[in-house]
């Protein structure tokens, strides 16, 4: 049995809409979120994950997940964590992070 381009390329397309419901970008389901100043992020484990470390915060919410959104730095950027392990004032800290 042979396929041609034209079919294969449809069934490509039609696994791509069918799949594009399930691709939730990480600020749709994030239950905090904090912006910080600055941080850091270094890998734990291949299993863990990255822990990230950020300082001058402000934002919200006390439950797992989280966004930590770094404004400047190296690290700068969103980082979604599946842990939060703390959260004060001015510091956050996230486990097993992408």
């Amino acid at each position: 049995m042979t396929f041609s381009r034209t079919t294969i390329s449809r069934a490509a397309l039609l696994l791509t809409v069918l799949a594009a419901p399930f691709v939730i970008p990480a600020t749709a389901y994030a239950d905090s979120h904090y912006v910080c100043a600055d941080g850091t992020r270094f890998q734990l484990s291949e299993m863990l994950g990255y822990h990230v470390l950020a300082n001058r915060c402000t934002g919200s919410g006390t439950e797992s997940p989280v966004m930590i959104t770094i404004t400047s730095g190296y690290y700068a950027g969103e980082h979604f964590c599946q842990q939060l392990l703390a959260h004060g004032p001015e510091l956050v800290s996230g486990m097993q992070c992408t």
